[in-house]
Parts: structure tokens; C-alpha cells; sequence
């Protein structure tokens, strides 16, 4: 140790009497310095907490396939959302969320505006263990088509039609095919599914287009419109869980003639890959890796 104060004086004294040497070197560390920050700052918000929830690594997102087609992906109907739900014993909880192409017309004060809407099981919000801003998420009965209709706004559209008020919760708007009440408004960094400015119970939406379109229960358990959520339990593997929904999956379209071919069966992925795109999340490792 002794010797390590004079090749620290050494050292220093090579650097002063060649500056141009110094002042690379002092560049090229700052530079890698500052890309390795940079990078492992995204891809923590990125890849490591895309969604601000609580045991990321314990979600799932699943479909149906059809054996007899490659590749193919079903989105799930909400009659078979409840079965899944009822009969599967490898998750905590299962929820239901359509794709964010659903405008929906809000038509609150001071102006209409078509903004894209999520809807969404009643169990959406608990299964992902996301907690609102103000307010309250959806309880179990609002999934019924006799529930009063809700709402729960994102922090943007809140902030951009209610200016922040905390009294937009409880407010009655009205928007798709009738009036609404706001019950809750989200933390300004949720995001999923990914652009949605607002989130309403899908059960009353479909009883409305199963009503519409005077569609029988057999045709209601066809109509794909949905991807299930899943948190599974502490100890499932993801492997676990599929045989599981593909044996639900099985049985069901059988007993339904959906299938003549040995039954539909069900594909389950982490929640970061439906979120991110799995080519996305294998860039941002490698990214990490290289930096």
C-alpha cells in the first residue's frame, strides 16, 4: 500500500506532460459512461418495469390456437373467458381486455371526442394489482349487463377534459351507448393496454351487441374479441399453465362443435412480450448485454 500513493503521483505526472493523450482518455470514458447510463436507464423503464405493477414476472397474456392452423391465434370470447376463469386452478385471478382499436365517443363537456377505449373484464384492474389515482377501479357486479355503466379515465384525458378536478370522479358523461359515471382516474404512468385513455366493464358492451344483432348463446361463445390476463400462482410454471388452458380449451370447443379436429387448444406468453413484442425485449437485451 505504501507504494500506491507515488504510482498514483506517477501516473499523474505522465497525464499533465501529455494532454492530448488526457483529454482522449477523459472523452472516451465520458462517452461510455454516459451510453452505459443511458442504456441501462431505458431498459429498466423499458424491459425490466414496462407496466407499473406489481410482479410483472407473474403475468401472462393468452389466447386460443387452432391445431389445424399454423400459427393461428384466437382472441377468447367472454363466455369462454368465464369459463376459463372458473374452472382453471393455476392463476390467482384471470381478467379479460380488448384491443385499444375500440374508439369510443366521449362526449363530456366542452366538446365530443373520439378517444380509444380499453374494455375490460371487472377483475382487469385487481388482476394486475394497479391501484388508481383517485377513486376506485371496477367491482364484480359491473361486469353484469344490468350494471350501471362506469368509467375509469386515464391521467391524461382526466387532466385534458377535467383539468386535474378531483370532482370529475362521480361525474356522469355520456358516451358509447349511453350515460356513464366515473368512478376512478389511474396513475399517470399507466398504460396498458398500451394508448388507452379510458376503461369501461366489457360485459354490459357485449350484452348490448348480443342484443343488437339478436345473437343466440352459441354464437356468444364464438365471438373471439378478447385476450385473457392471467397472475399465476406462486410455483406455476408458464408451461404449467398452458396444458392447463389447453385442456379447458379442448373440452370446450368440443362440447360447443367448434372443432372436428381433436378440440382448439391455448398459447399463454409473459405479459412483456404481448406488451413489448418479443423481438423488441430480445433488441433491449442485447442492447444491455453490449453496453
Amino acid at each position: 500500500m505504501d507504494s500506491v500513493p507515488e504510482a498514483l503521483r506517477h501516473s499523474l505526472r505522465r497525464l499533465v506532460h501529455r494532454p492530448g493523450l488526457t483529454t482522449a482518455i477523459v472523452l472516451i470514458l465520458t462517452l461510455g459512461i454516459g451510453v452505459s447510463t443511458a442504456i441501462f436507464s431505458v431498459v429498466r423503464r423499458v424491459l425490466v418495469r414496462p407496466i407499473p405493477v406489481a410482479e410483472l414476472n407473474r403475468l401472462v397474456v393468452a389466447w386460443e390456437i387452432d391445431p389445424s392452423r399454423e400459427g393461428s391465434l384466437i382472441e377468447v370470447s367472454f363466455p369462454y373467458f368465464r369459463d376459463w376463469r372458473v374452472q382453471s386452478r393455476s392463476f390467482e385471478d384471470l381478467a379479460a381486455f380488448g384491443s385499444v382499436n375500440w374508439s369510443y365517443e366521449f362526449k363530456a363537456s366542452p366538446a365530443r371526442e373520439t378517444v380509444p377505449a380499453a374494455f375490460v373484464s371487472a377483475s382487469f384492474f385487481d388482476t394486475l394489482r394497479a391501484r388508481p389515482r383517485l377513486g376506485r377501479t371496477f367491482l364484480p357486479h359491473e361486469d353484469e349487463p344490468a350494471s350501471g355503466r362506469v368509467l375509469v379515465l386515464s391521467h391524461g384525458l382526466w387532466q385534458r377534459r377535467f383539468a386535474g378536478d378531483p370532482a370529475a370522479v362521480g361525474a356522469k358523461v355520456t358516451g358509447g351507448d349511453g350515460p356513464f359515471t366515473i368512478v376512478g382516474v389511474m396513475p399517470r404512468e399507466f398504460d396498458f393496454p398500451q394508448g388507452a385513455e379510458l376503461w369501461t366493464p366489457v360485459g354490459p358492451a357485449l350484452a348490448d351487441v348480443y342484443r343488437r344483432e339478436s345473437m343466440p348463446p352459441l354464437k356468444q361463445r364464438s365471438l373471439g374479441v378478447l385476450y385473457v390476463l392471467g397472475r399465476l400462482k406462486t410455483g406455476i410454471t408458464l408451461e404449467s399453465a398452458q396444458r392447463e388452458l389447453t385442456g379447458i380449451s379442448r373440452r370446450l370447443s368440443i362440447a360447443d362443435t367448434f372443432s372436428t379436429t381433436g378440440g382448439w387448444g391455448a398459447r399463454v406468453v409473459p405479459l412483456v412480450d404481448h406488451h413489448l413484442g418479443a423481438s423488441t425485449r430480445q433488441a433491449l437485451e442485447a442492447l444491455a448485454a453490449a453496453a
